[in-house]
């Protein structure tokens, strides 16, 4: 058992060694970054030097610093397989951009296979300049020719001309130019030549004697000296070229090899969300390798096994869909027509099968229905022993639509201007920022291609929610008519306080209850109280208008239904503040002087009364239109007199509470009465004779809002001294006299006493 657990660690160890062997085998970084050219800014890798790269993705973060000692290094590492694997990165703009790719790669700087940068006279920083443009114009699909024949721009028409009709292939010679030999002034002659292909050269091995082989710039005789890839030259033949000649070329050329380099880390972390470009370069092997060749020639006609094929495809320019019924022109490339009233069929396509070898063009004279015309030459070459088509695109913009999106307030339906907003497409990437609804709430686009868009609001107008949620909408070919859509906006909420006061005082009043109603009365809220600061407040109200309905009043106050209204209004800063006071509930108090036994009137008394929250401090009273009526005011005075007919006086407009009835002077020959204990309310109101007497309930003459009182007085005898109420009762007068007898009886006895000694 021991032995063979020893045996199974051994394996593992050997797999666990192996496996680490491979992630070290496939982890090897390279230095990638970027440095100012005199063209503007270039890409190096460290890659047993530094090497030219071209970044792929042009919206991506380019590579970072060349500095050792800066912390915005960016590594990558390096694939080999290019044209031929299957890789995310490496196919993100598919497999046709990708061999587009390499042959710029192998026709640009700096590789040069066709020695474009001598006949365009460009040094290397344009050169790598003009190749990286491309690479970019290329993955974007904003490639397309300057029109230029010289300089910088007559070298890009040609790269980009080269990457479209010449799918890179290693080993792949291939002749530009019209091979046809015509008589001028007794010999024979062909046009312009050249070739493209791998970097190399040729040479034909079997030139006749009667025929030269000229450098097309120089009359230098080529004859049995190599020609290098991309040079210009012309034959010359003495004879009538023998129409069954073919002439074998031996192609000597470096296979390329091209690097793939993906981010690996490293780099400023200022923009986490936007990704590392990748980098790819081309180089030549070292070793060359050599391929027969054989073109045959005719003085007076093309063979046919050197007819060529081409197939135009007609596309949509944003959604790549083949358009049917463009019509084109076939020209040469001095813009003779050839062939004419070429129409693309369902399938977007004009196929021509028997087109001698030369430079042609496409030119368009009417564009599919619902799109622009667009009579840009489509350039294109058929070369000698061509044996695939040679496909070329037409892409098509299709008329411009319109939009207008308004911008509304969500209740009202008012037009909201100064909202901000990015057109994205589907996918979220923003088209156009800082779209701003103008004052009659619009936003208004006429110069959209067809396609799938969405307005999303990025800034809500001054006083509103923002509110994210795309507006999709749609552009479609051959629109007439404007779209209109709408974007909502519900306003910022705002706030209000009510506070609820005492009429008179000011005192703050807790328990009022009420409802939040619109305009129209309809309830929005209820059962809302006022709390121990007299406050209801609410900070989520919407612009609008509003009225507060008092349903029950604090305790002891009048009920007060008028409405309280007030408005929110849209970028409210504050809280609105508004204020509803409260009457007392109250009610009239009769008091009448009547005797205790007769019941008679008693007139002459004077009362003082006192709240039983305070009484310390009589109410203060004024009279209001004759002596007897009272009410209270802060600024009368305190004393309450029974007189008149009845002997009676009344409060006018007390209000609901609990009180104490004193009298402070009696009627004459009456004793002062007790202290009467009063409660008024709306329900049960009476009154106690002394503070622990019986209550007594109390009626209300409910015409006149009335409560009525008889307060009671006994008679008494009025003594001559001064001091106390001047009355005495017969209960006293019975103890003042025994008092007196008995005094005069000791009296008495004392003075017989003395007689008798």
């Amino acid at each position: 058992m021991k032995r063979f657990l020893k045996t199974l660690s051994f394996i593992i160890l050997i797999i666990f060694n192996f496996s680490l062997i491979n992630v070290f085998a496939i982890t090897k970084e390279y230095l990638a970054y970027s440095k100012y050219t005199s063209e503007g800014t270039a890409f190096f890798v460290n890659d047993d030097g530094e090497k030219t790269v071209y970044c792929y993705n042009h919206d991506y973060k380019p590579p970072g610093s060349p500095n050792e000692d800066s912390i915005n290094k960016t590594y990558y590492t390096r694939e080999e397989s290019y044209l031929n694997t299957d890789d995310e990165l490496m196919d993100k703009y598919g497999k046709e951009i990708k061999e587009r790719i390499a042959a710029l790669l192998v026709y640009g700087y700096p590789l040069n296979s066709s020695n474009l940068m001598e006949q365009y006279g460009l040094n290397e920083d344009k050169a790598r300049y003009i190749t990286q443009q491309l690479v970019w114009d290329i993955t974007n699909g904003n490639d397309a020719p300057f029109g230029d024949k010289y300089g910088m721009y007559g070298y890009y028409d040609k790269l980009l001309e080269l990457s479209k009709i010449k799918k890179f292939e290693q080993g792949n010679l291939n002749l530009i130019g019209n091979f046809k030999f015509i008589q001028r002034n007794g010999i024979y002659l062909t046009d312009k030549l050249s070739t493209t292909g791998n970097s190399g050269s040729f040479t034909i091995t079997n030139l006749p004697e009667n025929m030269t082989v000229k450098d097309w710039n120089t009359d230098q005789i080529l004859n049995d000296k190599p020609i290098k890839v991309g040079q210009e030259f012309y034959i010359e033949s003495s004879a009538k070229p023998d129409s069954s000649l073919k002439l074998k070329i031996n192609y000597n050329y470096q296979e390329v090899k091209f690097y793939f380099y993906k981010y690996s880390r490293g780099g400023l972390n200022t923009n986490p969300d936007l990704p590392y470009q990748s980098l790819i370069r081309a180089e030549l092997e070292d070793k060359f390798t050599e391929k027969p060749y054989e073109i045959s020639i005719d003085g007076n006609f093309v063979p046919s096994q050197d007819i060529g094929k081409v197939v135009l495809n007609k596309k949509d320019s944003q959604n790549g869909k083949l358009l049917k019924g463009a019509v084109f022109n076939l020209q040469d490339q001095q813009g003779n027509n050839i062939r004419t009233n070429l129409i693309t069929d369902e399938n977007g396509q004009i196929v021509l099968n028997d087109l001698a070898p030369g430079d042609y063009q496409f030119v368009e004279t009417k564009a599919p229905n619902g799109y622009e015309l667009d009579t840009t030459p489509v350039k294109f070459t058929i070369v000698v022993g061509q044996t695939e088509t040679v496909n070329i695109e037409k892409v098509n913009t299709a008329s411009l639509g319109g939009v207008v999106l308004t911008k509304k307030d969500s209740k009202n339906g008012n037009l909201l201007e100064g909202a901000v907003f990015n057109l994205q497409d589907q996918q979220g990437n923003n088209i156009r920022t800082n779209l701003i609804t103008d004052e009659n709430g619009q936003i208004v686009l006429n110069d959209l291609a067809p396609g799938d868009y969405q307005f999303v609001e990025t800034k809500a107008p001054n006083g509103y929610e923002l509110d994210a949620t795309p507006v999709k909408f749609t552009i479609v070919v051959g629109q007439t008519e404007t779209v209109n859509i709408e974007k909502v906006n519900t306003a910022s909420l705002g706030g209000v306080v009510l506070t609820k006061k005492d009429s008179k005082n000011g005192n703050l009043l807790e328990g009022a209850v009420f409802n939040l109603q619109d305009q129209q009365g309809n309830d929005i809220r209820t059962n809302l109280i006022s709390d121990e600061n007299g406050q209801i407040i609410l900070n989520d109200l919407a612009p609008g208008d509003y009225q507060f309905v008092e349903t029950k009043a604090p305790e002891g106050y009048e009920l007060d239904a008028t409405p309280v209204k007030f408005t929110i209004v849209v970028a409210q800063k504050e809280a609105v503040k508004v204020e509803k006071t409260n009457i007392l509930a109250a009610t009239n108090l009769k008091i009448s002087k009547i005797d205790s036994n007769t019941k008679n009137p008693l007139n002459g008394s004077e009362f003082e009364i006192y709240s039983q929250n305070d009484t310390s401090n009589p109410l203060k009273f004024i009279t209001t239109g004759s002596s007897d009526q009272y009410e209270v005011n802060i600024i009368g005075e305190s004393t309450l007199m029974a007189n008149g007919v009845d002997s009676s006086f009344t409060i006018n407009k007390l209000g609901y509470g609990d009180y104490i009835l004193k009298e402070i002077k009696a009627p004459s020959g009456y004793k002062l009465g007790k202290d009467i204990y009063i409660h008024l309310d709306k329900i049960n109101s009476y009154y106690k004779i002394g503070s622990d007497g019986e209550k007594i309930d109390l009626n209300k003459d409910e015409s006149l809002n009335l409560y009525n009182i008889n307060v009671e007085n006994e008679k008494g005898i009025v003594l001559p001294e001064t001091g106390g109420n001047g009355f005495i009762t017969q209960r006293n007068i019975a103890i003042m006299v025994l008092g007196i007898s008995f005094i005069l009886m000791i009296n008495f006895l004392i003075n017989k006493k003395r007689r008798i000694n």
